[in-house]
């Protein structure tokens, strides 16, 4: 019944993830075994507003939720899973981000790293111990405000289980990439190495009236070959994907190497800075050099407002993350043995 898996859907939302599964199995059998006594009862189906009742009558789901949590002393647990949700969104939302911008100007300014030396630099992370403290404290004060409130009224109470929002679609076929997506990916990845593969000429004509008075830094000419290495993997990921769908674990294991590669090569480069160098320094003016060290700052500058560091960062904890999960779920019916009716079938879906 939809308004059932709706109603079990906005349970499930508020419930520990150990423990989702399982209070949901529970549940659902519950309100099943009340719905189909009250339709042996009448001795036909039931109405929409039939059922209905008996959801309303199971409760709001938060207060369902709250009867599976521990009694809480400041926050109780009704309100504990709205006040740890905000808190989840403030810090993967805003104190999370602070703290890789941090890390990349740490990274990739030497500039920055010049102005906070030793210790320091750690200090500078004292903004964002101000920043959580203040906001986690102002959170709590607010919700503990809210549980001394509804104690005292019913705003739980009264509600309607039409209102809540649509159940999810469960998945039951096998997981493949479909393949327009490898097509595609393929394709472009093609593109981008052939544009690769001309830059080399496409730099020369373009740099060709400065070509005897500014220069790229030596050092950043060895990370051509490197990089056309990792497009090249790119292109053989997405052809094997394309040949054998069903392999949906490889695009993360592959991309969780080659990420952190990539920002490898990221955070090595920065040791040649300046990216771009007169020819001829010992000639040029005061005012000449100063113009190349800016022009070197807004490329640096330009790297991370585009947030080429933070991304990879964040790409690699989400392919991290990702093939974490595929490895767990390839070794969980393994550890169940030999026993487990849904070992196999668990498995031939990884």
């Amino acid at each position: 019944m939809e308004l059932l898996d709706r109603y079990l859907q906005a349970v499930k939302f508020w419930l520990p993830f150990a423990q989702q599964k399982d209070i949901i199995e529970e549940l659902r059998d519950e309100l099943q075994s009340q719905m189909d006594d009250k339709e042996a009862e009448l001795r036909r189906p039931l109405t929409e507003n039939e059922v209905q009742d008996i959801i309303q009558r199971s409760g709001h789901p938060l207060l369902v939720a709250s009867r599976y949590l521990p009694p809480g002393q400041l926050i109780g647990p009704v309100l504990f899973p709205i006040y740890a949700f905000v808190l989840k969104m403030i810090t993967f939302c805003y104190l999370l981000p602070w703290l890789l911008v941090w890390l990349v100007m740490v990274t990739f300014m030497p500039s920055y790293r010049a102005a906070h030396t030793g210790l320091a630099l750690l200090g500078t992370l004292s903004t964002l111990w101000n920043l959580a403290f203040y906001t986690f404290a102002l959170v709590t004060l607010v919700f503990a405000i809210f549980e001394r409130v509804q104690k005292k009224t019913k705003w739980l109470e009264n509600w309607d289980p039409r209102q809540l929002p649509p159940a999810a679609k469960r998945e039951l076929r096998k997981q493949r990439q479909p393949r327009w997506e490898s097509l595609t990916g393929l394709v472009s990845s093609i593109l981008m190495l052939i544009a690769w593969l001309a830059l080399p000429r496409f730099s020369q004509q373009l740099f060709a009236p400065a070509s005897g008075i500014l220069a790229l830094a030596p050092g950043l000419r060895s990370y051509y070959l490197p990089i056309l290495l990792l497009m090249s993997v790119e292109i053989a990921l997405h052809g094997i994907m394309l040949w054998r769908p069903s392999w949906t674990w490889l695009p993360s294991a592959v991309r969780l190497v080659t990420t952190a590669v990539t920002l490898k090569l990221v955070m090595s480069a920065t040791q040649f800075y300046p990216y771009i160098v007169w020819v001829t320094p010992a000639t040029r003016s005061a005012h000449d050099l100063a113009s190349v060290n800016q022009l070197n700052e807004t490329i640096l500058m330009l790297n991370i407002t585009f947030s080429l560091g933070i991304a990879l960062i964040v790409a690699l904890c989400v392919y991290a993350g990702q093939s974490a999960l595929r490895l767990w779920r390839y070794l969980q019916p393994r550890f169940a043995g030999p026993g487990n009716p849904g070992a196999l079938s668990r498995s031939r879906l990884f």
